[in-house]
């Protein structure tokens, strides 16, 4: 209607609370924040002082049919500047990244919010606080806008807003003392007041997240005297700082103070930092404490970078990395980034501000955990291990197949052409673009593809979706849509895996991957790597094992289903697991009414079966499992009604759960955590609950009945890959080049060994890896684990 929607005052226009645009429903009623998302942000203001002393308006005025672009921006701004200067607001609240972008031409809201900004106009200097869009707090976290995750950290914004209307001055940001060796001071007066510490942080500044392919540009350390040193290796442009003496001094010190066990160090997600020492010949002791697992611990729905933390955590060192970003990820994955593009001061001030916020944070956080009663267990017990584990696995990676790898992508790429040429010829046009939306679409209309009602995407165009290509490929005439399905997997599977990997290898021939071990809602780890396809093959047909080793693969059976029956105490999932049965051959035998001999562990029928038992274990939907793995709707309905006939306690416990969360608004987990979901009182309490695309109350009850499934598989997986690092290193001193952890995907683990040391290490690796009479609130099972010495991944 191209209506301009002005703002509206609630009480006094003390704030100025500016969104992004109107909406279908802002522009059905002619007013702004209405429908579900401004029922979403008077709840959140209802949790603050903010009370009746703010207008809302918007940076763009009138309804843009989608994300507002920065045309409809620049054209709004007029009206904006014009409001804000009729009412001289005392603070102003930019809501989402168009009015954070409007009102200050910042980018990235999910960086920028929290933390305050100025507003200027001639005389006016007002200060804004940048927070996220309640739309899209509506929905889980997705990356680079805020979810109901963020509810309290949006409710943290808003009290700091309170606190200024209340008189109470804007954070003033003060960055800590920054001394830098051989500038500053000298190395003896770093080294003579950090070998007498009894705790310092530490942090590095390298070029690439391979520390075989980078340079650590310097290294810092903090103190609880909030100042820094930084040691810098080289300059800008990649000069060295030292010659080969002072080098050689500088190393000395370091080695003396990183290898006393009696300084604790702690850190913020430092394995490739330990990474990067080690390169220098300096194996870091008395490491106690990583501030990215320390805060999984704390609060799992707060983000884990330093930048967050020590704002969040009061440290009030403000966006000290603004203007970061390009020369922290600039570059690609085979140079590295761009750090030694930026002025010797930048970087050393950076690496020093970070080492501080280190120490900081890390001295809040332990409080926090003494007073929860959580630092003992989970976080030293477990957690903290953890980090160990992901360090290793960083400095090990895993070896490739580089000719085979080679292979496969001159493979794949003759194939994907092949297929190029076969979806032109059937569009009957050389300019045909098979990745082009529309072209795809007017060829598959043509070929009557779409049935009498096309799918359509949120913008109201015709969908050319995976879901619509699957439908279009079974009719008759569907050859069209098979061949673009085949076309688009190839693809996938040579960029997204494939070039990818040989252009992330080291020169030394292993693959490097980055790990994340601060997970809490799956207790897992998560990597690059863990997304590779289990097929023929794939791209895990490549790893193999270095000359001199053999690959050790162990794979737990039937992990989370076993979790399943022990969770949920079903008596009947639990006698099959004692009677040594497979759940799943079972499940296909019923269904296919064949014997349960007759089903193979291999065969097509247990494989269906496993994975759409799996997906009804994790509350996904009929239709969902249809759609997603190309099961015919009746067999999903027919599984559903087969499985949850026969394992009766299993979906009273799904239920039970799902109920649990909706009256507690948490979650408990196996390893002494909770999952929490601090919205669930905002989703009971919606009126609009379900009447749109989405449903957060029901979004919230699957991942808390999910939670503990993926906890516990984490957990007991890893407690038992812990026991058996420590007895290889600790009881049976072997050494890293002996026995090196490549690799760790939920239910699979996997070790490199030397030969000689291989017959011994396979029962060794079953023994301590399996775990009999498993207890859980009165149940028990034993998880058993499939052992295999094998030349690759493959399948």
């Amino acid at each position: 209607k191209n209506i301009k929607i002005g703002g509206r005052t609630v009480g006094e226009a003390k704030a100025l609370l500016v969104g992004e645009a109107p909406g279908e429903s802002e522009d059905a009623a002619n007013a702004v924040f209405v429908g579900r998302a401004g029922e979403k942000l008077q709840w959140l203001l209802d949790k603050t002082r903010v009370g009746n002393r703010y207008r809302l308006t918007n940076a763009v005025r009138c309804f843009p049919h989608g994300t507002p672009k920065i045309t409809h921006i620049d054209a709004c701004r007029e009206y904006l500047t014009k409001e804000i200067k009729e009412i001289r607001p005392k603070v102003i609240v930019a809501v989402g990244g168009q009015a954070l972008k409007s009102l200050l031409n910042l980018e990235e809201i999910t960086k920028n919010r929290g933390f305050w900004f100025t507003y200027t106009d001639g005389d006016l200097s007002i200060p804004v606080m940048p927070t996220f869009h309640p739309a899209s707090n509506l929905r889980p976290r997705q990356a680079g806008n805020g979810g109901w995750e963020d509810d309290e950290i949006v409710i943290r914004d808003f009290q700091e807003v309170s606190n200024v209307l209340d008189g109470m001055p804007v954070t003033e940001y003060k960055l800590p003392e920054v001394r830098v060796i051989g500038v500053d001071c000298s190395l003896g007066t770093f080294y003579n007041d950090l070998i007498k510490r009894k705790i310092i942080s530490l942090d590095t500044e390298f070029t690439h997240l391979d520390y075989t392919r980078g340079k650590m540009i310097c290294c810092s350390f903090g103190t609880v005297d909030k100042y820094a040193y930084v040691l810098p290796f080289f300059h800008k442009g990649g000069v060295p700082f030292w010659n080969a003496v002072g080098l050689k001094k500088a190393i000395a010190a370091l080695k003396l103070i990183l290898e006393d066990k009696r300084i604790l160090k702690c850190g913020q997600a430092a394995s490739k930092d330990i990474c990067y020492f080690r390169m220098l010949g300096i194996e870091i002791e008395g490491y106690y404490f990583d501030t990215a697992y320390a805060q999984s611990v704390i609060n799992e729905n707060l983000p884990t970078n330093l930048t967050f933390m020590q704002d969040w955590y009061g440290l009030a060192f403000g966006r000290y990395d603004a203007g970061l970003d390009y020369y922290k990820k600039g570059g690609d994955k085979t140079q590295g980034n761009k750090m030694l593009e930026l002025e010797d001061n930048v970087v050393w001030k950076y690496a020093g501000v970070d080492a501080v916020a280190t120490m900081g944070v890390c001295s809040t956080q332990y409080r926090a955990l003494q007073n929860e009663g959580m630092y003992e267990s989970p976080f030293l017990s477990w957690k903290m291990p953890m980090f160990n584990l992901v360090t290793e696995l960083e400095w090990n990676g895993i070896y490739m197949n580089k000719d085979g790898l080679d292979e496969r992508i001159a493979d794949i790429s003759i194939k994907v052409d092949d297929l190029n040429d076969r979806v032109i010829e059937i569009a009957g046009n050389l300019d045909f673009n098979p990745n082009s939306t529309p072209q795809v679409a007017v060829i598959l209309k043509r070929l009557n593809l779409l049935g009498p009602k096309p799918k359509k995407t949120k913008g109201g165009k015709i969908a050319v979706d995976k879901s619509v290509l699957t439908l279009a490929s079974e009719m008759e005439n569907g050859e069209f849509a098979r061949l673009l399905i085949d076309h688009r997997h190839q693809k996938k599977m040579l960029g997204t895996y494939f070039e990818k990997v040989r252009d992330q290898l080291s020169p030394d021939g292993y693959f490097r991957d980055s790990f994340r071990g601060h997970l809490v809602e799956t207790h897992r780890l998560s990597a690059f790597s863990h997304t590779f396809p289990r097929e023929k093959d794939g791209i895990r047909k490549c790893f193999t094992a270095p000359p001199g080793y053999d690959m050790h693969y162990a794979d737990y059976d039937q992990l989370e289903q076993k979790l399943i029956a022990l969770i949920s105490g079903d008596e009947v999932m639990l006698q099959e697991f004692r009677e040594g049965k497979d759940v799943y051959r079972g499940l296909a035998a019923l269904l296919h009414g064949k014997k349960y001999e007759d089903v193979s562990k291999s065969s097509p029928e247990r494989q269906a079966a496993k994975t759409t038992a799996l997906a009804l274990n994790y509350c996904v939907g009929d239709s969902t499992v249809s759609k997603q793995y190309g099961f015919d709707e009746e067999y999903v309905a027919n599984v559903r009604a087969i499985y949850f006939g026969k394992y009766k306690k299993v979906k009273q416990w799904m239920d039970w759960a799902m109920g649990f969360v909706v009256r507690h608004g948490y979650m408990e987990l196996p390893g002494g955590l909770k999952r929490r979901f601090p919205s669930i009182e905002w989703a009971k309490w919606s009126k609009h609950r379900g009447t749109d695309r989405f449903d957060e109350l029901g979004s919230m009850q699957r991942s808390a009945e999910n939670s503990p499934i993926q906890a516990g598989a984490g957990y007991l997986v890893h407690v038992r890959v812990l026991a058996l690092q420590d007895y290889l290193l600790n009881t049976e001193k072997k050494s890293r080049d002996e026995v090196r952890l490549v690799y760790d995907q939920h239910d699979a683990v996997v070790y490199y060994v030397g030969k000689k040391l291989s017959p011994w290490f396979g029962p060794t690796m079953v023994s301590m890896l399996e775990w009999k009479d498993c207890p859980y609130k009165g149940n028990v099972i034993d998880f058993t684990v499939e052992h295999k010495i094998v030349a690759s991944l493959e399948g």
